[in-house]
């Protein structure tokens, strides 16, 4: 883990691209494959706690964000790509010239988010021990803001609020 990161840092002069996906069994599973209208309209978030990175390389001049949706979208992956086929609500980081845009996959096109950046700086700086300016911890954050998704997705998935039974249980 840590010689990725000094590579990563060693490489930060050069243009790269990064691809994201949402972990399953996190709370971002509420928005996976959904569009961003879908996010919006339920008040939901792109956060990065609920995306793993499963591929990073290298821009080449000619690569815009559509080449790489269709390179990761007709099954020819590089070997070492760890994710499935490109799809909405995944997250594209370009870094080029320097400059860094976050990039969600919506059904038509691209969708930035400099939120994803932004928070994943704050969850970067928390792991390496800033906490400058915080008035919170990073587990009361990050609890508080994973709780808001889960309840606002509970709601929009039973909006009369009836107790579903727990899975398994159900009487036939």
């Amino acid at each position: 883990m840590k010689e990725r990161e000094a590579a990563r840092e060693d490489s930060h002069d050069e243009d790269r691209f990064t691809v994201y996906q949402i972990i399953e069994h996190s709370p971002g599973r509420d928005i996976l494959f959904m569009e961003m209208e879908y996010v919006k309209e339920n008040g939901l978030e792109i956060r990065p706690e609920y995306y793993r990175q499963v591929y990073e390389a290298p821009l080449k001049p000619d690569d815009t964000l559509d080449t790489l949706y269709a390179r990761f979208n007709e099954g020819n992956y590089p070997e070492d790509y760890r994710g499935h086929s490109m799809s909405m609500s995944d997250v594209i980081v370009m870094s080029r010239s320097g400059e860094e845009h976050a990039f969600y996959v919506d059904r038509m096109g691209f969708q930035e988010v400099p939120e994803f950046l932004r928070e994943q700086q704050t969850l970067e700086d928390h792991a390496q021990g800033d906490h400058s300016g915080d008035s919170a911890s990073p587990e009361i954050r990050e609890d508080t803001a994973a709780e808001r998704d889960i309840e606002k997705a509970a709601e929009i998935n039973n909006p009369d609020g009836k107790t579903l039974p727990e899975k398994g249980t159900e009487k036939n």
